[in-house]
């Protein structure tokens, strides 16, 4: 992670938008996507996450979001257009790169099965997630744009929380195979948080509701895959 370049992407690109779409007299509302990484490692005590839980950021990534959601919220009081945020947690999906974990799992699986390989490499598999389908993802966001509030702050994710190792195992029982996993120390993540609950209810309240269930989205990225790989 280079934080020059996070900072230029997720700041400086957030404060050029907004001022170009000031200048054009745009009228519209406009979504910025922040990330659920910014509320970074929350006590069990803490738990559930809220959108007025405690801001701890742990990496360049999460704090340029940090930056720029204050930022383009400040921005907001001098522009005739609208400016919410959604605080996105982990989504899953086909397409996703296998630099992801889930998808990475996935994709080993069906090598795996296809006698490609003869294990597979994980990471940590304790810390548990948020995970949520694209589409339901994608729909939360039009649910913020038609009804949310002008600079409301949106927790975008499905209020389950599964570890990693039970994703993965979920995986395993729908390709059918228990293969060998080999912990890549390369894998493991510095300043992991462990435990990821998060409520949803300000998202709730806007009238959307998770409609793909975690089984649901892990089955169509075993089947982008197994696509990918037979081709």
């Amino acid at each position: 992670e280079d934080p020059d370049q996070t900072f230029q992407v997720n700041l400086t690109g957030t404060k050029n938008l907004i001022q170009t779409l000031q200048l054009i007299g745009f009228k519209g509302r406009l979504l910025l996507i922040s990330s659920g990484d910014i509320y970074g490692p929350q006590k069990d005590s803490e738990l559930p996450i809220t959108e007025e839980s405690e801001l701890r950021p742990q990496s360049p990534y999460a704090r340029s979001k940090v930056e720029a959601e204050t930022l383009g919220l400040a921005m907001a009081g001098d522009s005739v257009f609208d400016i919410l945020v959604a605080r996105s947690f982990n989504h899953i999906g086909p397409g996703q790169s296998p630099d992801f974990a889930i998808s990475s799992f996935a994709k080993q699986l069906v090598e795996f099965k296809a006698n490609n390989i003869s294990e597979i490499k994980v990471g940590d598999l304790r810390p548990k997630r948020d995970f949520s389908h694209v589409r339901d993802v994608i729909r939360a966001y039009e649910s913020i744009l038609e009804k949310g509030e002008n600079r409301g702050l949106y927790n975008v994710a499905s209020g389950n929380s599964f570890s990693i190792e039970r994703v993965l195992e979920m995986l395993e029982s729908i390709m059918g195979v228990s293969p060998k996993r080999i912990q890549n120390p390369n894998l493991i993540r510095k300043n992991e948080f462990s435990n990821v609950l998060v409520n949803n209810e300000k998202l709730l309240s806007l009238g959307w509701t998770s409609k793909i269930s975690i089984e649901e989205a892990l089955g169509d990225v075993i089947s982008f895959w197994k696509n990918q790989i037979s081709s």
